[in-house]
């Protein structure tokens, strides 16, 4: 089973530097039948200046035909429930999600709506749509990645995120300053992409003053030939360049075999 992983790393931007840790989270899967299997989610945590937040990554395997078949509501109850048990018990800023669809094809936008509800409901269910529904944001209108994530973040206390460690009531506003997608990752294999978002943590109380972060959404999948160490070796090094480029860290996780 190929699984879904993250990096550890840490870019330095400005006077201090967004530390990065890998810590890997259970939650329901979408099945394995109709074009589906199991989901597997590990998430980034970013620590700078007292603020504690996570993001989730998560490889779906959802493909068109498990949005239309006859287990459809099924696959999108499972997706809705992680996004729930994310949001409630790890206190996620924001679940990334790849193989929304198939990579290179994406989603009808028919099944788009259908999933962007389903988000939505796992976070009115979780209690994270207090100060708003889930911003989200797909990759492309063709391909499988899609990003979402709250309107403001709690701050945590403690440094691994959790949610057992207490939520302090100060939060900070979240705003998605810009969503791209970059492809030609790999010089051979050209279709390899990466949806790249640059995120702001805005504190409010203090003037507005606020930290960023790019948090790179990638699939590094197997095409028609297994993903050599090449392939891999060059992606990674053009996904580091894009996350150094001005931006206080990065995080990005990516799929290994």
């Amino acid at each position: 089973m190929r699984r879904f992983q993250c990096s550890r790393g840490a870019a330095r931007a400005r006077e201090h530097v967004w530390q990065l840790r890998a810590a890997e989270h259970g939650g329901s899967g979408a099945g394995a039948a109709e074009g589906s299997h199991t989901s597997q989610s590990r998430s980034t945590v970013l620590v700078s200046k007292g603020h504690t937040h996570s993001i989730a990554f998560c490889n779906v395997g959802v493909l068109e035909s498990a949005l239309t078949g006859q287990r459809s509501e099924k696959h999108l109850e499972d997706i809705g429930r992680q996004v729930e048990e994310l949001l409630r018990d790890h206190a996620v800023l924001g679940v990334c999600f790849c193989e929304m669809g198939q990579p290179g094809k994406g989603l009808t936008q028919g099944s788009r709506a259908r999933v962007e509800a389903t988000i939505q409901g796992g976070w009115r269910r979780a209690g994270a749509a207090e100060h708003g529904l889930a911003q989200v944001y797909w990759g492309g209108s063709d391909e499988a990645l899609l990003c979402c994530f709250r309107c403001r973040a709690p701050q945590l206390d403690g440094s691994t995120g959790a949610a057992e460690h207490g939520v302090v009531p100060k939060s900070l506003r979240v705003e998605v300053a810009s969503n791209r997608l970059v492809s030609g990752l790999d010089s051979i294999e050209k279709w390899r992409c990466a949806q790249v978002l640059e995120v702001h943590l805005v504190d409010d109380v203090a003037s507005g003053e606020g930290e960023s972060v790019t948090v790179i959404n990638c699939h590094l999948a197997s095409g028609k030939k297994p993903l050599t160490d090449r392939s891999r070796e060059e992606c990674l090094g053009n996904l580091m360049n894009l996350g150094c480029k001005g931006a206080a860290g990065v995080a990005f996780c990516w799929e290994t075999i």
